[in-house]
């Protein structure tokens, strides 16, 4: 559990990691630990976990504990042909070996400064990278970014969320995609607006809260999404646009 506290300004704040080995009834201080005002937790083994901050104040990163919290180590795998590159999140495992990564990089040698979204791909729990899908040349444009803003690994899926006409829309690669994101023209994409969180526990099963706020899920992939925010009126919306990338030949 990670505990923040605010200071006396904006930017000030101290922070400090609890852990606990009883199912809560006591807790002790973790030492030594990277200080993140908000961090993301994952645990994969009761001795092995991960912590991600994207906050622009304070330490920036992934970072590794494999003795259960007692030392931490920075995790920046920079694959081959790419520079600059950014950790993006949380890596996702389908077991303790088998996970993905994603990142943000530019590419070696490129002529401009344009972004390319890279998922790594590890199955010695980590120790190890390489890339497995990219979506690369991503524009500058609100809409571009808007669309592949947010994202989760389900399965063979790496799933991207935006929101279009107030409804959640999906695009899909699948192990080995190779997506040019400048490849569309610009006047023949729809306006996207980013989803603040996405969330999926199977290929079918997911949840999205929107820009409003709004909570809302759909059960069948996306096809069809039901407003599930606590107080509002549950209401089925048909999801009349499906964006699914395919890798090319």
């Amino acid at each position: 559990m990670n505990i923040v506290f605010s200071g006396e300004t904006m930017n000030s704040w101290s922070s400090f990691l609890l852990l606990t080995s009883d199912g809560g009834k006591t807790w002790k201080h973790a030492a030594d630990i990277p200080q993140m005002p908000e961090p993301e937790m994952l645990h994969v083994t009761p001795g092995e976990g991960w912590l991600y901050s994207d906050e622009s104040n304070g330490d920036q990163g992934l970072y590794l504990t494999r003795d259960g919290a007692r030392s931490w180590r920075e995790v920046a795998p920079e694959p081959t042909g790419f520079e600059d590159c950014e950790v993006h999140g949380l890596p996702t495992f389908e077991d303790a070996k088998h996970g993905f990564l994603p990142l943000r990089c530019v590419p070696t040698k490129a002529w401009e400064f344009r972004r390319t979204l890279v998922l790594l791909a590890t199955s010695d729990g980590g120790r190890t990278w390489k890339a497995d899908r990219t979506v690369a040349n991503l524009p500058q444009n609100e809409i571009s970014k808007s669309q592949y803003s947010s994202s989760t690994v389900v399965g063979s899926d790496w799933i991207f969320a935006a929101a279009s006409h107030d409804y959640p829309v999906l695009t899909k690669l699948g192990p080995g995609a190779r997506v040019d994101a400048s490849a569309e023209a610009p006047a023949s994409r729809p306006r996207y607006h980013e989803i603040r969180k996405l969330s999926f526990a199977t290929s079918a099963q997911g949840w999205v809260i929107d820009e409003y706020g709004s909570l809302v899920a759909t059960r069948d992939g996306g096809a069809t999404w039901t407003n599930i925010t606590p107080g509002s009126n549950p209401q089925i919306s048909q999801f009349r646009h499906h964006f699914s990338s395919r890798p090319e030949q």
